[in-house]
């Protein structure tokens, strides 16, 4: 993702579970493609299966970003404990469904 590998981002144990967000973050550091545009720290990469009524699928913590074609995304995860993942879906409709995850089970690895 974004020319860095997903190992280098995280762990293989990321995983969503009900609403909670859980595994291992890795501390991106030094200068590359995410890094460059959004700062040093921790981020998590992750795949959406929008339902099949929506038109729109939209994540995020602070501020949302529609998913781009292939439904996934890179979110940098600065707060654990006061912030949720929010994801909307839109409908044909213009109806809101909104869904919110926890992040305070993930992990955060400092590396080396």
């Amino acid at each position: 993702m974004w020319g860095v590998a997903l190992t280098d981002i995280q762990g293989d144990d990321v995983e969503l579970v009900g609403n909670e967000l859980k595994g291992t973050l890795k501390k991106l550091t030094g200068s590359n493609a995410i890094t460059d545009v959004w700062g040093e720290g921790y981020f998590v990469a992750l795949t959406f299966t929008p339902s099949a009524a929506a038109v729109k699928t939209e994540v995020g913590i602070k501020n949302l970003v529609e998913l781009d074609p292939d439904n996934s995304a890179l979110i940098k995860v600065e707060d654990m404990y006061g912030t949720k993942l929010r994801v909307v879906q839109t409908d044909t409709n213009g109806k809101k469904f909104e869904s919110y995850f926890n992040l305070d089970k993930l992990t955060l690895d400092e590396g080396e």
